[in-house]
């Protein structure tokens, strides 16, 4: 089987990047198919430097249109579009929401809704809206990263069920336990953290409730000595520093707007706390990443959370700064809730695994060429 994929996500850091590369990684091992990984490229001489890519199963194509211009066909006139910009293949993997005019099978990725579910991401709505109807009319069949996104979708655009299959996905492999003596002198050469802290990971938009999780440790903060480490790309988070100004927690919080990947493992595990209060997620890798390296997690009780944490994680209703500041108080002050916490997040983490994800993956790549 020949399998064209859109990779523009390899080229950036996100969770859609995760998922990608940790697929296409396990695909490689278990199936002799061939891969098409197209990159959108303006810039002539960008160089793509990502390990397995040297695979003899593996071709690199760059396509050197503006991506304004493709998305734009793709999106508005996607049959008028002039170029044939992909080879022949059995199927294509739209990673994106970018379903392009090829007459072979397309199967699509479907993440979230987050602007349709959060306010104040409404100005993308209507685009949102309309690259989903390209996805849905266009693919012959949908992969969700969870059974929440999976209804989601069903639910917006009234899909029968059997055009959607949830894959779930995995934390990598760095994510794992790592001695406390190594961790200790890790942070401390590379951050200067020698203190206990409350750890988030993620980007730090409207949707991740860090206000409300920066309001509910000052609720706590005076009861016990631990910090609050915010760690992530800090787009759209001028109103969380402007409550961090104005509650003057600046000498008890923490900003690392950038983290190399494989710093977040040592992060993870000299964290006392995972706290992840999102008011949506599609998935919400940073809880199973939290989850592997056996760290206590708290999570909100909505959406798609409760499905990746199960009865590993403690849940709170993420409008509600009491129960929020309560479920911190509680775990920071029990050790055996802490251990209790930790050793369920190690065991409920390996129940999800890449390779499965990639073995579903190719089920649906199969169907869709049947």
């Amino acid at each position: 089987m020949r399998i064209a994929i859109d990779a523009l996500p390899l080229l950036g850091d996100t969770g859609v990047t995760t998922y990608l590369r940790e697929v296409i990684k396990e695909m490689i091992k278990i199936d002799e198919n061939f891969y098409d990984l197209y990159f959108r490229i303006s810039i002539r001489n960008k160089r793509i430097e990502l390990p397995y890519l040297d695979s003899k199963n593996i071709s690199i194509n760059k396509i050197r249109i503006p991506n304004k211009i493709l998305e734009y066909f793709w999106t508005f006139n996607r049959k008028k579009f002039p170029l044939k910009v992909f080879k022949d293949a059995n199927v294509f993997w739209s990673t994106v929401y970018f379903v392009p005019n090829v007459n072979f099978p397309v199967v699509s990725t479907f993440y979230d809704i987050t602007p349709l579910k959060i306010d104040e991401y409404k100005k993308f709505r209507e685009e949102l809206i309309l690259r989903l109807k390209n996805v849905v009319n266009y693919s012959r069949f949908i992969i969700a990263i969870s059974e929440s996104a999976k209804n989601d979708i069903c639910e917006l655009f009234n899909l029968k069920s059997e055009k959607v299959y949830v894959t779930h996905l995995a934390a990598s492999d760095i994510y794992r336990p790592i001695p406390k003596n190594e961790v200790k002198e890790f942070l401390i050469r590379h951050y200067n953290i020698d203190y206990d802290y409350i750890l988030y990971v993620g980007n730090m938009g409207p949707h991740k409730n860090l206000i409300n999780l920066v309001r509910a440790y000052n609720l706590v903060r005076n009861k016990f000595d631990i910090k609050l480490i915010l760690c992530g790309k800090t787009s759209h988070a001028d109103d969380v520093f402007n409550e961090i100004e104005k509650l003057n927690l600046s000498s008890f919080i923490k900003i690392l707007k950038f983290v190399p990947v494989e710093h977040l493992p040592y992060l993870y595990n000299g964290a006392t706390l995972f706290v992840y209060p999102s008011r949506y997620e599609g998935f919400g890798l940073p809880v199973l990443e939290a989850m592997k390296c056996g760290v206590p997690v708290i999570t909100s009780n909505v959406s798609s959370l409760p499905e990746v944490g199960g009865d590993a994680a403690a849940y709170v209703v993420p409008h509600d700064l009491e129960n929020i500041a309560n479920s911190i108080l509680n775990i920071i002050q029990s050790d055996s809730l802490r251990k209790e916490l930790s050793i369920k997040s190690f065991e409920r983490a390996k129940l999800f695994s890449w390779n499965i994800t990639a073995q579903k993956t190719m089920e649906v790549f199969k169907k869709a060429i049947l």
